[in-house]
């Protein structure tokens, strides 16, 4: 197996073409059957010291003469159809480790996947991978610490319920195998400052606020978080941000500020607040590379529900719409429940 990666791998590299800002891309597209849709992946950043986030975007298009089946809901959301999205890290000795994986439910329901017709396109998805908490279960770890390293990123899609919905032969994994991610150590000073904070209760609370706009408080668990503490939080991740180097980790930080930053307004329901944030967002995001702005507006969409509930609920909506833009249909339809 690790033979076929490295073989996958030299092929992909002489096919691969460069994009903007470190993004590569597969090219030609990569499909496994001649029922399942063809997709692209694509990856931002190339180049990152160890711990930032790498962000992907997968395209599925229909380059093929006949129709052809390409999921209908994101592969990483709940109630997919038994299919499994997986990413696997292969250090230069051969080793390869898990980066992420999802486990997309146990039931099979109606209108997971849709038929695309020649030339048409399918549900584009986006997902993170990698971070601290990722990063740190790979073999490589204690390595990339204090090396430069150079990696693999592998893409797998395992179709274990496609075959009994629309093939009457199992589907094997579809896998993608990116050339070297350069990625590179930080002073021993900043890996210490950044494992202490991503082992920090309060900041790992923020992970539900961002979510729910409520959580409970790493002070008191058995208590829901208040105002006080969200706000000491985002001081403490300020502080944070500020220590630590330029990339895709820094880049998330101060995203997760401005939204806890948004939420407290949300919570306090003042409506000009709210657009003066929204407004700041939207002028933080413009420089920033398209595959790590897409990524990072979906992590807010959930948010647009929590507007509707307020006084100016038209107005503040269609701004929100402005600067973070509209989910997929599918994802929007998770989003209302």
């Amino acid at each position: 197996m690790k033979l076929f990666y490295r073989m996958m791998s030299f092929y992909l590299l002489c096919q691969s073409s460069l994009l903007h800002a470190g993004e590569i891309s597969t090219d030609p597209p990569v499909t496994n059957s001649d029922m399942l849709c063809p997709f692209r992946v694509e990856v931002y950043p190339k180049e990152f010291q160890v711990g930032d986030i790498v962000y992907v975007r997968l395209h599925f298009e229909n380059t093929t003469d006949h129709p052809v089946w390409a999921p209908a809901h994101l592969l990483n959301g709940s109630g997919s159809e038994y299919g499994i999205l997986s990413y696997y890290f292969g250090d230069e000795k051969g080793n390869e480790s898990a980066w992420k994986r999802h486990q997309l439910g146990e039931l099979i329901g109606q209108g997971r996947w849709e038929k695309i017709l020649p030339g048409q396109k399918g549900l584009t998805q986006y997902d993170a991978v990698g971070g601290y908490h990722g990063t740190k279960k790979l073999k490589c770890w204690d390595e990339m610490k204090t090396n430069r390293t150079w990696g693999q990123l592998m893409v797998r899609l395992n179709f274990t319920g496609f075959s009994s919905r629309r093939l009457n032969t199992p589907v094997p994994p579809v896998l993608v195998v990116f050339p070297s991610l350069d990625i590179k150590p930080r002073t021993p000073k900043e890996m210490e400052l950044i494992e202490e904070f991503m082992s920090n209760k309060q900041y790992l609370a923020m992970s539900r606020v961002i979510s729910t706009l409520s959580g409970y408080s790493a002070k008191n668990p058995s208590k829901t978080i208040t105002v006080e503490e969200i706000q000491e939080t985002v001081i403490m991740m300020r502080e944070f941000h500020d220590q630590i180097s330029q990339g895709t980790l820094k880049n998330s930080i101060q995203y997760q500020i401005f939204l806890l930053e948004l939420i407290l307004q949300i919570k306090d329901k003042n409506t000009t607040e709210q657009m003066k944030i929204m407004d700041r967002i939207g002028k933080w995001l413009e420089p920033l590379p398209e595959l790590e702005q897409e990524n990072l507006k979906i992590v807010t969409r959930h948010l647009k529900r929590h507007l509707s509930r307020q006084d100016n609920s038209e107005k503040l909506t269609e701004h929100f719409t402005r600067v973070f833009g509209d989910p997929p249909p599918m994802l929007e339809e998770l989003l209302t429940k």
